[in-house]
């Protein structure tokens, strides 16, 4: 309950600074997607050398530090770049139908998440079975399914230096629609050649949400940022 803070809040506070909102949105992501990748293993680890409950008391403690630290080192102060951003994506928002905007962001959210979290969530068990000649510790299985996620996570990187230059409708609809080959390849794919679908399959889901971050800092008034954001990570 207390973690689901950290969409809603950090990244509006994130946008609300960024001088550069596409790349500061892609190197957050990519972080937080590094964390994604190397969490099997840091729990395998903590899991094997401290046991399970270490796997919750250790990250949970430095996750509290770094919110302690957060809160001392960081001031309350007002976006400096506030008023002057309100009014530039005003502009941008003219002449569009902010029904349609949301709506569509809506549908690519909904429709998106269950595509993310059904593939996180799989990719171990795939990988097991599409390679079970190449796979067969559970130490390399981890490595592996970590290297996929941490090329997706590049990929927000890759992605949020492109949207600063870049329209937007671009790469929102390149990245949508290599999802879906990409899957029917996952589906039939064997050997080696499921490793590399499944990184670009990770490459094009990791590279969508900096885009649909970037369209909500794009089209969204300042002030209801932290509202979108949050409607957004809830569906």
């Amino acid at each position: 309950v207390f973690a689901a803070i950290y969409h809603p809040v950090g990244t509006a506070m994130l946008v609300a600074h960024a001088e550069n909102r596409g790349r500061e949105i892609g190197i957050n992501g990519m972080w937080g997607n590094l964390g994604v990748a190397f969490a099997a293993l840091l729990t395998g680890f903590l899991t094997a050398h401290f046991g399970w409950r270490a796997a919750f008391i250790l990250p949970g403690g430095v996750a509290i530090l770094l919110g302690i630290g957060f809160f001392f080192c960081v001031r309350e102060e007002p976006s400096p770049h506030l008023s002057a951003k309100a009014a530039a994506r005003g502009e941008d928002s003219e002449g569009l139908s902010m029904r349609r905007v949301f709506g569509v962001l809506a549908l690519v959210t909904a429709t998106g998440g269950v595509v993310f979290n059904a593939s996180t969530v799989t990719y171990p068990k795939l990988f097991q079975e599409r390679l079970s000649d190449l796979l067969a510790s559970p130490q390399t299985l981890g490595v592996v399914v970590s290297l996929a996620y941490a090329f997706g996570a590049v990929a927000q990187l890759i992605m949020g230096r492109l949207i600063d230059r870049l329209n937007l409708k671009l790469p929102f609809v390149f990245l949508t629609f290599c999802q879906v080959p990409l899957l029917l390849a996952l589906a039939y794919g064997h050997g080696s050649a499921v490793v590399l679908f499944g990184a670009l399959f990770m490459f094009a889901v990791f590279g969508q949400v900096t885009v649909n971050d970037a369209m909500v800092a794009h089209f969204v008034a300042p002030q209801w940022q932290a509202r979108v954001f949050a409607l957004r990570y809830f569906l």
